[in-house]
């Protein structure tokens, strides 16, 4: 590799040699340290590559051998140096190029955020956009162990952040505490408040295990919504037995109990089907930095799809240039009524059914069973059941002792 780039670098010919003394001319070229690759025949002809340094070697050997040389090709960049040499503008043109490269180079042109689920892109980057961290500003600027800072403080629910320049872009890398999420949004009570554990839902207790507090219930023992299931009351008690005081504690417990979940589905058989037109719109924008040019703007009518690609220039997939390419690809269509089929209907509601007990897996809800059958209709088709699942059933929730009789832990 390394060899092909000095050749080009140096520039190199493509001859063809004809004559009775071929292969002695061969053999002084070798002598005198001449190198020559790519050596063919070509009817009763030998073409060949050498150096341009090497082809000025040949004349003494020509007269000796009385070879003709002729030259077929010329390579490298002396010869696109020469050919160009007269073209001013264009490499004007290369070296404004190289400058505006390289001025682009000092500046982000995008802020890309990775990691965050419960905080949007766009609420993130509004934020950072109000204390000056936005595209369009002076690598210089950006401090990123103040943007760490910055964000830690702002937001409490992220435990950690790595900020990263990487050429033109500024990488924002976070982790949620997507647990602690979960919980207060569940119970707005604070972590170190003394609370109980209370049924979210009635059930069958299949699992208790207590880590702090005192369980009411045990295993087996059924239970209703809102019940107390593990109290953070704690009595304290005298020598003769009595309860002379509450100590008040934060229950921590893991719970499971056998639940139910009634389960309902109805589909009409009648529908609204997209019929599209075979004719599409298209529209062109381009992008440069914060304005948009369009080119033959869209005609906007009532029943209309429109899909957005946007293609953007960058340089070894980190230094990218504020400009860009918007096409919009506009589909129309009609309403077309329609009927299911009796497959089609299963078929919706079976995979309406797969969904939901999808969303009650992500939520830690696990199902041992159910007995959701489909019943169809004329004009109208059910799914109906129940769904018998295993799930924690514990939440917080402060606690009702009254203030005289708590007794502070710490």
């Amino acid at each position: 590799m390394i060899s092909k780039l000095l050749c080009y670098i140096k520039g190199y010919l493509l001859i063809r040699i004809r004559g009775d003394s071929i292969e002695r001319f061969i053999n002084l070229c070798r002598f005198q340290e001449i190198q020559l690759w790519g050596l063919f025949s070509n009817n009763h002809q030998y073409e060949m590559y050498l150096s341009i340094s090497d082809f000025r070697k040949l004349r003494p050997i020509q007269r000796k051998t009385g070879i003709h040389i002729q030259i077929q090709k010329k390579y490298g960049l002396p010869f696109l140096i020469h050919r160009y040499s007269r073209r001013k503008l264009f490499f004007l043109g290369c070296l404004m190029f190289c400058l505006i490269l390289n001025t682009f180079c000092h500046f982000i042109w995008n802020v890309q955020i990775s990691g965050n689920q419960f905080y949007t892109d766009e609420v993130l980057k509004t934020d950072l956009a109000a204390h000056g961290i936005h595209p369009f500003i002076q690598r210089n600027n950006v401090n990123c162990e103040r943007i760490v800072r910055y964000l830690r403080n702002e937001y409490h629910d992220i435990v950690w952040v790595s900020v990263s320049l990487v050429g033109t872009r500024l990488q924002i890398q976070i982790k949620e505490n997507t647990e602690q999420e979960l919980l207060s949004s569940a119970d707005p009570v604070e972590q170190h408040t003394p609370t109980d554990l209370i049924a979210s839902k009635a059930g069958t207790i299949t699992e208790i295990i207590t880590r702090n507090g005192i369980p009411q219930f045990h295993k087996g023992d059924s239970v209703k919504e809102g019940d107390i299931l593990v109290s953070g009351s704690v009595p304290i008690k005298n020598d003769g037995g009595e309860i002379i005081s509450y100590q008040a504690q934060t229950s921590d417990a893991d719970i499971l109990a056998e639940t139910s979940y009634q389960y309902e589905d109805t589909l009409s058989h009648s529908y609204q089907k997209k019929i599209y037109k075979k004719r599409e719109q298209y529209q062109f924008q381009i992008g440069i930095g914060n304005f948009l040019y369009i080119i033959h703007p869209l005609k906007e009518q009532k029943n209309q799809e429109i899909h957005l690609n946007r293609t953007s220039f960058s340089f070894f997939q980190q230094l990218q240039v504020p400009f860009y390419i918007e096409k919009k690809t506009a589909r129309s269509y009609t309403f077309h009524t329609d009927t299911y089929t009796k497959e089609e209907v299963k078929a919706k509601l079976s995979d309406h059914f797969n969904l939901f007990c999808s969303d009650l897996a992500k939520k830690g809800v696990q199902i041992t069973s159910n007995s959701v059958k489909i019943h169809l209709g004329v004009s109208a088709s059910t799914a109906t059941g129940t769904i018998y699942t295993i799930e924690k059933i514990g939440v917080p929730k402060e606690s009702t002792i009254p203030e005289a009789e708590r007794i502070n832990t710490e």
